[in-house]
């Protein structure tokens, strides 16, 4: 009994013991040679976790590729096919929706006054939903036009000129060139259907007949025009076709502005031809209908 005491007052002691120098106590000294006496050990047992790890992971691994090369592969070959497939199917979509090129129906240079020459080209737009920007010239035998900018509505057939260009000697033909084209797509999100937006805004007729009078010794060509349109504009250019037969034999440029709704305008245009030489006259109006500032406000 006396011994038990006295081996429970020397743990006590040496629990409670703190150096005088370093200020370890008892405690943190058994521990620490608790610690020296065990580290071997978790260091064995850390090395056996490891190598379990690295058992598992290669087996892991092994497996893996094993199945991929039985049916990772085929998979692999199947989801290729199926990207090419849908990478195809996407192409030949674009390709059936993309616009169809703008085509130039005819180009005709036409003499004016001295040597002033007008230069016109007759265009279409085949694509109903396509709006069309670009900028244009001719080009002839020794001599070209400043380059213009326009456009061409979804589905119009329309015109452009270079009117009273001087040159020395007449142009016997002229090319028309293109360039900095941009198609922009009338989508359901800006116009519901195309087609009627524009007939509904672009309904410019010839009333009355055409007459070609001389007035101080020039020839005036007279008709007018009517806005069938519920709309009014600020400014409506146009472009006057004139025809012998389905012959385009000159072509003459106007404004009339403003144009309010179901107006009749009288147009006077001084020309060199004769009122035998024209059978018909057609208006090209020169307006973008999808710029929502060409209309006249409801209270103008």
């Amino acid at each position: 009994m006396a011994d038990k005491q006295q081996n429970l007052l020397q743990k006590q002691y040496v629990e409670e013991y703190v150096d005088p120098i370093t200020g370890v106590t008892g405690r943190q000294l058994k521990l620490g040679y608790w610690w020296l006496t065990h580290k071997s050990k978790f260091a064995r047992i850390g090395v056996i976790l490891l190598i379990v790890l690295d058992v598992y992971l290669v087996t892991a691994s092994s497996i893996a590729w094993g199945l991929y090369l039985f049916r990772g592969q085929e998979q692999q070959t199947l989801l290729l096919q199926e990207l090419a497939a849908g990478q195809a199917t996407h192409e030949n979509w674009r390709l059936a929706h993309k616009p169809e090129s703008m085509q130039v129906i005819a180009r005709s240079v036409f003499a004016g006054r001295g040597d002033k020459y007008d230069f016109a080209a007759e265009l279409t737009n085949p694509n109903p939903n396509w709006l069309i920007f670009f900028d244009y010239r001719f080009v002839f035998s020794g001599g070209d036009t400043p380059w213009r900018s326009s456009f061409l509505l979804p589905g119009e057939i329309g015109i452009k000129t270079e009117l009273g260009f001087e040159w020395a000697r007449r142009p016997r033909e002229a090319e028309f060139e293109i360039q900095n084209i941009k198609w922009v797509r009338m989508t359901a999100h800006i116009v519901d259907d195309v087609g009627k937006y524009l007939k509904d805004r672009l309904d410019f007729v010839v009333t009355g007949g055409v007459i070609v009078k001389v007035e101080d010794a020039s020839n005036i060509l007279s008709f007018e025009v009517r806005n069938n349109t519920p709309f009014s504009y600020w400014r409506v250019p146009f472009y006057v076709g004139l025809y012998s037969g389905t012959r385009l034999v000159a072509v003459e440029y106007i404004i009339i502005e403003p144009f309010r709704a179901g107006e009749t305008r009288s147009v006077n245009i001084a020309t060199t031809l004769t009122g035998g030489s024209i059978s018909d006259v057609k208006l090209y109006p020169e307006i973008n209908v999808f710029d929502k500032s060409v209309f006249l406000t409801p209270q103008s």
